[in-house]
């Protein structure tokens, strides 16, 4: 009988199975895409602050805000266009993740193109709540 962890109640071969699934081509091109659609977020978003602003805390919201001659955010400089620029550029690495997904005969590929365009459209989503006022 196979022994049960006793968190969830899974039992061991189920974990195995997870693991050896993981290991594969599919789940680590998963994981992959997905670290690389934050991270190119984080590099557009940190290299193009006259684009994109500075997204800072003010009163509960996120507000985006333009930089100051230093290259410091600028709380008295809103940047309105701001997250209507983020939205475009996350729904462009979106479209890159489906566009290698259905493009790519390699396995690892397809997948990270779908991690991509997972994370990404995600963000989407969330770009699109807080515009109408919804924050996660």
């Amino acid at each position: 009988m196979a022994q049960t962890i006793a968190l969830g109640g899974f039992n061991t071969k189920t974990v195995q199975k997870a693991a050896s699934e993981f290991s594969k081509p599919e789940g680590y091109g998963v994981v992959l895409g997905a670290g690389v659609a934050v991270a190119v977020e984080k590099l557009l978003f940190s290299s193009m602050r006259n684009l994109f602003g500075y997204a800072i805390e003010k009163d509960g919201r996120t507000v985006y805000v333009a930089p100051d001659a230093d290259g410091n955010p600028d709380p008295q400089n809103p940047q309105e266009i701001a997250p209507f620029m983020r939205l475009l550029a996350k729904a462009g690495l979106a479209i890159a993740g489906a566009a290698l997904y259905t493009g790519s005969k390699d396995k690892m590929a397809k997948f990270a193109g779908l991690g991509t365009m997972a994370v990404a459209g995600f963000h989407v989503a969330e770009e699109l709540l807080a515009l109408v006022g919804v924050e996660l």
